[in-house]
């Protein structure tokens, strides 16, 4: 599905009216969303280690990440 015209103008206008009337709170803006990229990336590798695990049939309970991912990696071996 392609974005339109009139998406991509209405996308530009807010971008423009942003930056006209809030200039102060973009880089607060942009830092937040920075942030929540990270987390969510963050979340998402969590989610593909547990599932590795789960996988190999490693108990997870109680673990951090760290250990987990150690497991695999021995488990690999």
């Amino acid at each position: 599905m392609a974005i339109s015209l009139t998406e991509i103008a209405i996308i530009a206008a807010i971008i423009l009216v942003a930056i006209y009337i809030l200039p102060g709170k973009l880089p607060k803006l942009a830092k937040s969303l920075g942030e929540a990229k990270r987390e969510f990336e963050k979340a998402s590798k969590r989610e593909e280690v547990l599932e590795r695990a789960r996988e190999l049939g490693i108990d997870v309970t109680g673990k951090t990440l760290e250990e987990i991912e150690e497991e695999i990696r021995r488990h690999g071996r």
